[in-house]
């Protein structure tokens, strides 16, 4: 079983900023960066430093055979060079002179399986930051502490229906200076209500001509995909911030025209209307919706996150991470197939000190 990755809330850019990291921290190798993180071991007996630790996983999984610790222990036992180790600080047996990594068990401790939320940049397709959630709480208070770990003023975020609620609209708009787009569905009934009401009258070919409606249509990968979108003024609806209402429906069959779905999608923003029209608005949903292909998919089959047993304790999350860590730095360097960049690294393991600054 994966991880549990729940709703992945996504900036796009827009305006000044693209909800990146601070430059201070960009800069920095990946080492000095896990070295930064505190240390909650027993001072006893610690012989590996946790950053090596974290920087060996990173390494190992974005290689191909990385996708569980013991592969990722094999990995570093049987094929990790020892200019490799050395470079990762790993400790060096002072009889035989050599680094030898840590066993898998320094890898595995005892614990619960993490839920987690993260943020995922459209434009860059990388996922810029992570929180586990506690069992005792849930994902909607999580999100404060998890964007301010970006620079979100001027970006347009988008998040699914779960983070739909006041407090998050009136953060994002008021405090933060930021952009929302969010998803509306059965957890903010009388919302539902008044935008679908918002949204009912003319056809789709009035919408156009008034240019507050948008079609689009795609064909490729074995399926033709049409989406309509309609925009309409908020007024009346009682939310933080909102300026436009919109629904999008997205009708996918094959390219023969059988076996066809169609899927209504409502959604709010704050983002007026001289910033972002209907085609605009639609390209922001169509990217919220990309995120399952982006990341979820390469997580799941090409880094075998589905096909993991590791359910317990941190392991998850640092897994989790470090395939979202690997899948960052490949598309950061120019890889767009992530399957061909993990055999490249493994060809070489060298090639991993420059992929991540180390």
């Amino acid at each position: 079983m994966p991880v549990a990755l729940s709703s992945l809330i996504s900036p796009i850019e827009s305006g000044n900023t693209t909800g990146s990291v601070p430059d201070r921290v960009t800069r920095e190798g990946l080492l000095a960066r896990f070295r930064r993180i505190s240390d909650h071991r027993s001072t006893r007996n610690v012989r590996h430093p946790l950053a090596s630790i974290l920087a060996l996983a990173a390494c190992g999984v974005a290689v191909v055979g990385g996708d569980s610790i013991i592969a990722v222990w094999h990995w570093a036992f049987d094929s990790c060079p020892q200019e490799v180790l050395a470079e990762l600080k790993v400790w060096r047996d002072p009889f035989t002179g050599l680094h030898v990594p840590p066993s898998e068990r320094t890898f595995r401790p005892d614990g619960r399986r993490p839920q987690l939320l993260s943020l995922f940049c459209h434009t860059r397709h990388t996922t810029l930051a992570q929180r586990a959630i506690d069992t005792k709480t849930s994902e909607v208070p999580e999100l404060k502490p998890l964007i301010a770990e970006v620079e979100p003023a001027g970006t347009v975020l988008t998040a699914d229906a779960l983070h739909t609620v006041r407090e998050t609209a009136r953060h994002l708009a008021e405090d933060l200076d930021a952009y929302y787009v969010l998803i509306l569905k059965h957890n903010q009934p009388a919302l539902l209500v008044t935008t679908m009401a918002a949204l009912a009258d003319g056809t789709d070919a009035e919408h156009e001509r008034a240019g507050t409606g948008h079609t689009e249509i795609d064909r490729g990968h074995g399926r033709s995909e049409r989406r309509t979108i309609r925009t309409a003024p908020a007024d009346g609806i009682d939310f933080p911030c909102v300026v436009q209402v919109m629904r999008i429906v997205r009708h996918v069959a094959d390219l023969h025209g059988s076996g066809s779905s169609k899927e209504v999608v409502y959604a709010i923003t704050n983002l007026p209307v001289h910033l972002a029209g209907p085609a605009h608005l639609g390209t922001y949903v169509r990217g919220h919706w990309g995120v399952e292909t982006r990341a979820h998919y390469v997580r799941d089959v090409t880094f075998g996150e589905d096909a993991g047993r590791i359910r317990t304790g941190a392991p998850p999350q640092v897994m989790a991470t470090c395939r979202n860590l690997a899948t960052g730095a490949f598309r950061h360097v120019g890889h767009v197939n992530m399957a061909y960049a993990r055999r490249h690294y493994r060809n070489d393991a060298r090639r991993l000190l420059t992929l991540f600054d180390l």
